[in-house]
């Protein structure tokens, strides 16, 4: 049998090892229950909060489950190792940590299912928590001490936030509440016990420990789980009636889209109705537009043919008297006759000119043309031309400006026509033995022009109307002054255009006083204005008696062409011209192209307004005709303004003249322009003859010259090419051609193109080619030919001028 002793103890070892297993396998299916139940409630609260993100509750909840069942897992895998070594204190640091942290998680979960805000409280319980953790691992004597008291504030925190979310109406917040104050109490029980404060028991321990975990989780859960329902529900509710509404709504806006529709068709039929009134309404309002259009277009070609037609017999009558009275050896009893019928004319011009303006005013036409110039001098200029009348009626004509001589952007045309109108007037009412004042002021980009007489005044009454056309202070049989009511409407209107304002004072008996204030646009303010030097204008007086300078002309007097309509302007301008050039006319500008193309004379003197073909078009022929194109083209027009000089300088004409005209002014104009021709035919000459370096030469810029010199240079080697040759590549008459080349160089085509190999032979004996090779090169077939036409032109043989070249 053996010693009955041994068998006792093994006995007794052997149940004891029985009672470990058994005890073992009870912890482990105990703990694993408790892992499971912890991660079913941490991921039953993540599904809640995936369903349902707004309410974060869940997700904090289901963090504190699933750290607190990883906590137990810990735990288990400790109550089972040796207590000893790295990884006991590893083990419990990290299980003291998660289940620290798990705490505070839930503490977080509560204040968001009572919608609170983290304040300092929770801030306080987190840093705790911390301390609890470093307490413990620093001294675990202290740290028994640190845990409690975490706990204990955590659970007292949360109770309190409860409280307010009961408060604040929260439901289920007191089951909530209820969790934790159980949770507090059995807390509070278990150490107790761990402190000995009440006889150590280890499985009541150990009942309170979990209990108050399980007890915490459970009704913490079924809490956020009736909310979770209660919430799901009431969505439920709310998507039904929202869904109920809807389809409330939907039967109403089908019901309301019925009764839409038949509105609609109602509203569309009416609208209908009256689109097709006002389509027919538009139609006879645009009918009734395009006459209105096609009456002021008659109204305004009426006036300008009507201006054309009275500029032009002003034309014969002003230029025959003008010369009458520069004659010295007319007869001086019959001068003061002619002086009557020169001032009326000039009258006559200047009513049709306002009646001019006026139309254009209307017509919308009228723009403003700003040019450089100086607003001082331009009014001291204009009274100038009225000091002979103030002088012969015994008038004071007094001037005073500050404006010195500032330079400024002005339309000078406009502001003519505006202080001519003004000063006319005044020194027409003020008699004899009275006073004219005008006085300017320049300040702020302005010009203030004042001017006062003391002359017979005018009627308050009628004040308000002196500015309307036609209207006259005295419109009856008996008035002292003759007027036709145009000037001061139209100073009014160009005031207007101008951006400026006009007052008038006055009081009978004592005189009228008119102020203009007008814009001044700067530039370069107080300097000296600049001389016009493109073209000299010329005033018709100052050639009366005067002998005009001839063009000299190489070998024939120049040909020029006369464009005009009227016949006896036509004869006349031909007659006034024949002694000085050879003339030919042209009734129309078809006819006047024609003799352009067949006879190609030096000048066009060409009417603007001309049937067939007008004066415009036919410039925009010449200047764009390779054949023509030299030929200076001078308008004459009865159209007054900057617009028309304008158009008629785009077109590409040379000058421009305005009816009635001066026929000496005529003649300056054509002297000068053929005196230009002269002077480019020179330049010409001198670039066929420079024998320079080429980069000394003066550039070429006429385009039909550089194009024949290409055509040479292409065929520069070639001695038959010549007249004939080079008329046939350009495209023109060997007639055209000569005339062309005449014109630009007043040389014939075959000395130009001689002159050209010539001076191509200086460049290429200047490069190193000898006498032979460049002779053959510019055309010669002979060397010894070359070298005596080259010491002809140049005066030295080709030997002689590499050697000085």
């Amino acid at each position: 049998m053996g010693n009955p002793c041994l068998v006792m103890r093994l006995q007794r070892m052997e149940n004891a090892v029985n009672n470990l297993i058994s005890e073992r396998s009870y912890v482990t299916f105990r703990e694993f229950a408790k892992v499971g139940f912890l991660l079913i409630l941490g991921i039953l609260h993540l599904v809640f909060y995936v369903v349902y993100p707004l309410r974060k509750t869940n997700l904090y909840y289901s963090v504190f489950s699933l750290s607190l069942s990883l906590v137990f897992v810990l735990y288990f895998q400790f109550a089972f190792m040796p207590r000893q070594g790295v990884s006991v204190f590893l083990y419990e640091s990290i299980s003291n940590l998660l289940e620290s942290q798990a705490l505070l998680w839930a503490l977080r979960a509560v204040y968001a299912f009572a919608r609170q805000r983290i304040g300092l409280r929770f801030i306080f319980v987190t840093v705790f928590m911390l301390l609890c953790v470093f307490a413990s691992h620093w001294s675990p004597r202290y740290g028994l001490y640190f845990v409690p008291v975490y706990v204990l504030l955590l659970s007292a925190d949360a109770v309190r936030v409860s409280r307010l979310g009961i408060k604040r109406g929260v439901v289920d917040m007191k089951l909530s509440q209820a969790s934790w104050v159980g949770f507090y109490l059995l807390t509070l029980v278990y150490h107790l016990f761990f402190f000995n404060v009440l006889p150590t028991n280890a499985l009541a321990m150990d009942i309170l420990y979990n209990g108050c975990l399980l007890w915490l989780t459970g009704s913490f859960s079924l809490s956020l789980a009736l909310d979770y329902a209660r919430t799901n529900r009431s969505l439920t509710e709310k998507l039904a009636e929202v869904q109920a509404l809807s389809r409330k709504t939907l039967a109403q806006e089908q019901e309301k889209q019925q009764l839409l529709a038949g509105e609609n068709e109602r509203l569309e039929q009416q609208v209908r109705n009256r689109t097709e009134e006002v389509q027919q309404q538009n139609l006879v309002l645009a009918r009734q537009a395009d006459q209105l259009r096609e009456q002021d277009r008659v109204k305004s070609r009426f006036v300008t043919n009507l201006t054309h037609e009275f500029r032009t017999p002003l034309s014969l009558i002003l230029s025959p008297v003008d010369k009458l009275l520069a004659d010295t050896g007319f007869p001086a009893q019959f001068r003061p006759l002619l002086s009557v019928i020169s001032r009326n004319a000039r009258q006559l011009l200047s009513l049709i000119n306002q009646l001019l303006d006026l139309s254009k005013l209307d017509a919308g036409q009228m723009t403003v043309v700003e040019s450089v110039s100086s607003p001082g001098r331009l009014v001291e200029d204009i009274i100038g031309l009225f000091r002979p009348q103030a002088e012969t009626k015994h008038i004071r004509l007094l001037w005073a400006s500050d404006a010195g001589n500032a330079v400024c952007r002005l339309d000078t045309d406009k502001w003519t026509k505006m202080i001519t109108n003004l000063l006319a007037n005044a020194i027409k009412y003020t008699p004899a033995g009275g006073e004219v004042r005008v006085r300017l002021h320049v300040a702020d980009n302005q010009a203030m022009l004042e001017i006062a007489d003391t002359g017979v005044g005018i009627p308050e009454e009628k004040l308000p109307y002196i500015f309307n056309r036609f209207y006259q202070v005295d419109d009856s049989a008996t008035r002292n002054y003759e007027g036709s009511g145009i000037g001061l409407a139209l100073v009014k209107e160009l005031t207007d255009l101008l951006g400026g304002r006009i007052t008038i004072a006055s009081k009978p008996g004592t005189g009228t006083t008119v102020r203009l204030t007008l814009p001044l646009q700067p530039h370069a303010l107080f300097s000296e204005p600049q001389a016009e030097t493109d073209r000299t204008a010329v005033s018709p007086a100052a050639t009366h008696g005067s002998e005009l300078p001839q063009p000299v002309l190489t070998d024939e007097r120049a040909l020029v062409l006369v464009a005009e309509d009227n016949p006896e302007l036509r004869q006349f301008i031909a007659d006034e011209l024949a002694d000085r050039y050879r003339v030919v006319t042209a009734a129309n500008g078809m006819e006047a192209w024609e003799l352009v193309q067949q006879e190609v004379p030096d000048v066009v003197v060409s009417d603007v307004m001309m049937p067939v073909l007008d004066g415009f078009a036919l410039t925009q022929l010449i200047k764009s005709d390779q054949s023509t194109n030299h030929i200076a083209v001078v308008l004459l027009t009865a159209r007054t303004g900057e617009e028309s000089r304008m158009e008629g300088l785009t077109h590409g004409a040379d000058d421009y003249l305005t009816k009635p005209f001066h026929t000496d002014e005529l003649q300056l104009r054509l002297r000068n322009l053929l005196m230009h021709r002269q002077q480019l035919q020179a330049y010409f000459q001198r670039q066929l003859m420079a024998a320079r370096e080429p980069s000394q030469t003066e550039p070429l810029t006429d385009p039909f010259l550089l194009k024949l010199y290409g055509l040479i240079e292409e065929r520069l080697d070639d001695s038959t090419f010549g007249v004939d040759e080079l008329a046939v590549t350009i495209g023109m008459s060997r007639r055209t051609l000569h005339r062309k080349i005449s014109a630009l160089t007043n040389l014939t085509v075959q000395e130009l193109i001689r002159r050209y190999r010539l001076r191509r032979a200086t460049e290429l004996l200047r490069s190193g080619r000898n006498v032979s090779e460049t002779a053959y090169l510019v055309g010669y077939d002979s060397p010894s030919h070359f070298a005596a036409i080259f010491k002809e032109f140049y005066q030295q043989t080709p030997s002689e001028f590499m050697v000085t070249g």
